[in-house]
């Protein structure tokens, strides 16, 4: 998922590609073929969510204590969003 968020101007497989790529670097006695779509999408539902909302509730959350400086205003804390809408 980190590598898919890093490289969003590519294709899943392109990033598949990639990854399997710096695998063969690391050991050149794998022999690895990319998936296609069909079976990256297939993995993918197999999967499911859980893995991904385990990540989230293990790293999302505030960053900023009652000690740091600029992230609240009286006596509330700041929140900035990142969000991008595409229409």
């Amino acid at each position: 998922m980190v590598a898919l968020g890093l490289f969003r101007s590519v294709s899943a497989r392109e990033v598949l590609r990639c990854l399997m790529e710096g695998l063969q670097w690391v050991s050149s006695d794998a022999t690895l073929r990319v998936s296609g779509k069909s079976s990256i999408s297939r993995a993918r539902t197999r999967l499911g969510s859980a893995p991904f909302e385990a990540l989230r509730a293990a790293r999302v959350g505030p960053v900023a204590d009652t000690s740091t400086r600029g992230a609240w205003y009286r006596g509330r804390r700041l929140v900035v969003s990142h969000t991008k809408i595409c229409g």
